[in-house]
């Protein structure tokens, strides 16, 4: 309950999916239950089978193939790996998106113009 307030309150927004890891140990049906009376999707997100999480799965893949992609364009030894990644989910959090008519990510959800300018 407290999450959805704050979720509601610091970012004008409803949760409308929740995904839990099942390998935690959260009880399951209790979850499903308080996710029930806020009319929310409740979905299991498995950690060690990645193929079984659908959008999750797919980002997962887009971001490695980009971070393969980055590290051998700039010929990186592979202990570069991370930083690749790093480097590749913040790209795809700060530029601008076709499907969310031009706007980062980051805009949508805190309701504020990304700043490109370092100071």
């Amino acid at each position: 309950d407290l999450f959805f307030t704050y979720a509601k309150t610091q970012f004008s927004a409803d949760v409308k999916v929740i995904g839990l890891n099942v390998d935690l140990g959260f009880n399951f049906i209790t979850c499903q239950e308080c996710s029930i009376s806020f009319g929310i999707n409740h979905e299991p997100i498995y950690v060690d089978r990645p193929q079984k999480n659908g959008v999750v799965g797919k980002k997962h893949i887009h971001i490695c193939k980009n971070a393969t992609a980055l590290r051998f364009q700039v010929a990186l030894a592979l202990h570069f790996w991370r930083d690749c990644a790093l480097i590749v989910v913040h790209l795809i959090v700060e530029l601008p998106c076709m499907d969310l008519k031009h706007k980062t990510p980051c805009e949508i959800l805190l309701h504020t113009p990304t700043t490109y300018q370092h100071s």
